[in-house]
């Protein structure tokens, strides 16, 4: 364990020097909005959340099914319907008022018809559906119903024999080694869909690309400032990248947002970040943890 912190140690102070030269400017890329149901990311498909005047609106479908409501679509009318727990809560399209159990509410905006989905306010959620909502400014989320952030095991990933990925687990031999100095014979491998994830007290929320002028940069929200990542592809040596000081923000809730390099001088050749097969996260556990690249 000790050797690999300080190996950890070492590469993590090359590249904050390797940050030096870049002052505290602001990098250019937010992470993308997204709808959290019991600390688990809603999938939309084609029609997606936006924000529109200060409002985040939602496809309340996905949400409604997340949550176990049972959902109806009245194309007369065009309103919708849902009954969760002891609520009957009818919207229709172009209206600002829902009615929860025949009882008249009004919503901060009007529900729309787009892509071939009603979308409603986010504030619909909790005045119509009755669960707790929060949003979360610094991650771009919403946060229904319990705010749990589940371990791989609790989310389902399951741990694989590391063997058919090791031809891409070549360079850095820091990327191999699990928190006993022991290299890793399990990976795990998960979507940045399935963010957040935590072991113990390390938290990866999540990741996203940024441009520093002409350069790009992945940064990721987290539980500690010194969380490091690697890239993993079959066209190049495997990569550590330790989070850069000069771009560090701690958040009021605690989370850090840290930012990595892409392409680094010192490599082989500048690698671009469509070049990435998967992006490597250091939560120490016993089994290596990668993203498949969202970025590609």
């Amino acid at each position: 364990m000790k050797k690999k912190l300080f190996l950890l140690l070492i590469f993590t102070m090359i590249s904050l020097l390797a940050a030096s030269a870049a002052s505290a400017t602001k990098l250019v890329g937010e992470p993308n909005l997204a709808v959290l149901v019991d600390g688990r990311k809603v999938k939309f498909g084609n029609a997606k959340p936006y924000m529109e005047n200060g409002r985040v609106m939602v496809p309340i479908r996905n949400v409604a099914e997340k949550l176990g409501a049972k959902v109806t679509w009245n194309a007369t009318t065009r309103t919708a319907g849902f009954t969760l727990a002891d609520r009957s809560v009818d919207i229709q399209v172009g209206a600002d008022k829902v009615y929860v159990n025949g009882q008249a509410k009004t919503i901060d905006a009007k529900a729309i018809e787009k892509n071939g989905s009603v979308y409603v306010p986010l504030r619909f959620v909790s005045l119509g559906l009755g669960v707790s909502l929060e949003w979360d400014q610094v991650g771009n989320w919403a946060w229904i119903g319990e705010k749990k952030i589940p371990t791989m095991e609790e989310a389902g990933i399951k741990a694989v024999s590391i063997t058919p990925y090791e031809k891409i687990f070549k360079g850095a031999d820091i990327v191999r080694w699990d928190s006993n100095d022991e290299v890793y014979s399990t990976i795990s491998t998960f979507t940045i869909d399935q963010l957040p994830i935590r072991n113990g007290d390390r938290i990866y929320y999540d990741i996203w690309p940024v441009t520093y002028g002409n350069q790009v940069f992945l940064r990721a929200r987290t539980s500690q400032e010194l969380m490091s990542i690697y890239y993993l592809s079959s066209l190049f040596e495997s990569k550590f990248r330790g989070p850069m000081r000069y771009f560090l923000e701690h958040n009021q809730d605690g989370t850090k947002m840290v930012a990595y390099r892409v392409a680094f001088i010192d490599d082989e050749f500048m690698i671009k970040l469509n070049q990435i097969e998967y992006i490597g996260i250091s939560l120490y556990d016993k089994s290596a943890s990668i993203i498949k690249n969202p970025f590609k």
